[in-house]
């Protein structure tokens, strides 16, 4: 028969450290993992709460505000675009015409995407522009790549024959110029317009709102 012997110091029977102290059979949590625990806690609180928030806004901006904003950028996109209208006439007691608008064309040339070289073209556009010189054109082709002016003021005879030849790398863009047939001879009287088409000087200053039509 066994002989049981009660220990008074340890009468749960718990496994001792070593040190005198008893190890309970329960694991220890020490205080800094609950302090982890709770800084994870915290984070994943956040997060789940900027989620929200950015939902519910974008539910917002979309739904309830939807139609609004849409609305809105309809009204943005629509842009009020008036043709341009030439201005009145000028004319003397005869009737002779003083001052016009007519119609003209800009031309400007992308050598790079000429389907011939710029010799030939320049040489076409001698022929166009008989007033211009070919090393000149050359010279000003050669300047750049892209977007070459050649002239402001190509008429609609000049700018249908330069259409005709059907070579890439040509844009022709039509305006309005004003012309005074009569050069200066009454340039004093008329005066001038701007780049905008807008009386500077003379009868085009002070008759303007009657030369501009509406």
């Amino acid at each position: 028969m066994r002989n049981f012997k009660f220990n008074l110091s340890n009468p749960l029977n718990f496994p001792s450290s070593g040190n005198g102290q008893f190890v309970s059979g329960r694991k220890k949590v020490f205080p800094s993992n609950v302090n982890l625990l709770i800084r994870f806690f915290l984070i994943w609180l956040l997060l789940v709460g900027g989620a929200v928030s950015l939902g519910w806004r974008l539910y917002f901006l979309q739904v309830e505000k939807g139609s609004e904003y849409l609305t809105r950028a309809q009204l943005q996109q629509r842009y009020n675009f008036r043709p341009y209208i030439p201005r009145r006439s000028i004319v003397d007691a005869t009737n002779t015409v003083l001052a016009t608008d007519k119609l003209v064309y800009e031309l400007y040339v992308h050598p790079n995407m000429l389907g011939e070289d710029v010799i030939s073209f320049a040489n076409r556009l001698k022929e166009a522009l008989p007033d211009r010189e070919v090393n000149d054109l050359i010279q000003l082709l050669n300047s750049r790549s892209t977007g070459v002016l050649i002239s402001k003021n190509i008429s609609e005879n000049q700018a249908q024959r330069i259409r005709g030849w059907g070579v890439g790398g040509v844009d022709l863009e039509r305006r309005y110029a004003r012309f005074y047939p009569q050069d200066h001879l009454v340039a004093d009287i008329l005066g001038y317009v701007d780049g905008d088409h807008q009386g500077q000087a003379g009868l085009e200053y002070s008759q303007g709102e009657l030369l501009e039509r509406d």
